[in-house]
């Protein structure tokens, strides 16, 4: 009687361990797991900079004929990564955003908004001793608006554009004082696109109720709007941690057949650089990684 009985009760007792080993049985090896995951592909550079600047050009023919100046804060996010399928192309997407207020003379003045998205297929196409060059193409879209208090009949006016166009970057890594060192320079510019502009004295009621979109979009090219944007930072890893410094110089501009716009700025920032990992398929970390 208490054979069987003692029998069932160790069995019992036995049966997590059996249905453990079994799930660890059909389980795939952590290690070789890790080493798909932990990949060069699903590596991602993060960069976040805080940046305060000067805007030495504010001009929006539609709404005034003057020429604003002022401060900026802008937030920009970098993102860069290699792609999985190809050792020397890279892929980073950028956003910029920014808030300003401008003034001209003592009694007008004008706050401007602007986002500045852009992905670039970045191919190294070289080396030159430390540095490395890379280029490639880059879409790059413009979203913003300019409000200025002295108008009362059109105060605002939205700005819209989706440009294609190129980027070229050089990057160099050495050491000061041991410490590791990253230091890039990028130029960007748009070379063809389109452009969201009203005719001048014509306004958004006009647009957007009556329906009269005639004359709203326009094609840009460097021709009647050439544009640049300037990117130097510097990366230095100090302890557990990847400061960034960065300059930016942006000069964004159009001309259409009656307006012209013109928003040119310089901007110092500091920021972090974040490393991370992409995990794909998104399951437990544990399920993965060689805990």
């Amino acid at each position: 009687m208490k054979k069987p009985f003692l029998k069932s009760f160790l069995l019992l007792l036995l049966m997590p361990l059996f249905a453990f080993a079994q799930e660890k049985a059909e389980r795939p090896d952590s290690s070789a797991l890790a080493a798909d995951v932990l990949q060069p592909g699903r590596f991602v550079r993060s960069g976040a900079t805080l940046s305060l600047g000067l805007i030495t050009t504010c001009f929006d023919s539609y709404l005034s004929p003057n020429n604003y100046m002022g401060f900026e804060l802008s937030f920009l996010n970098e993102n860069w990564r290699r792609s999985a399928g190809c050792e020397t192309l890279f892929l980073q997407s950028i956003s910029d955003t920014s808030v300003g207020l401008v003034v001209a003379g003592s009694s007008s003045s004008s706050f401007v908004v602007d986002e500045a998205l852009s992905d670039a297929w970045a191919w190294r196409i070289g080396r030159l001793g430390p540095v490395a060059f890379y280029a490639g193409p880059e879409w790059q879209g413009r979203f913003g608006l300019v409000y200025n208090t002295r108008n009362s009949n059109n105060p605002a006016n939205v700005k819209l554009g989706l440009h294609v166009g190129g980027m070229g970057m050089a990057e160099v890594r050495y050491r000061i004082f041991r410490i590791p060192v990253r230091t890039s320079y990028q130029v960007d510019m748009p070379l063809v696109g389109a452009v969201f502009s009203p005719q001048y004295s014509q306004s958004y009621y006009e647009i957007f109720t009556l329906k009269h979109f005639a004359g709203t979009i326009h094609f840009v090219s460097p021709h009647n709007g050439f544009s640049l944007r300037h990117i130097l930072t510097t990366d230095m890893t100090l302890r557990h941690s990847i400061l960034r410094l960065s300059v930016l110089s942006d000069s964004y501009q159009y001309r259409t057949s009656t307006n012209s716009f013109a928003l040119c700025s310089l901007r110092l920032g500091v920021g972090l650089v974040f490393n991370s990992y992409a995990i794909y398929p998104r399951e437990k970390a544990y399920d993965y990684l060689p805990y």
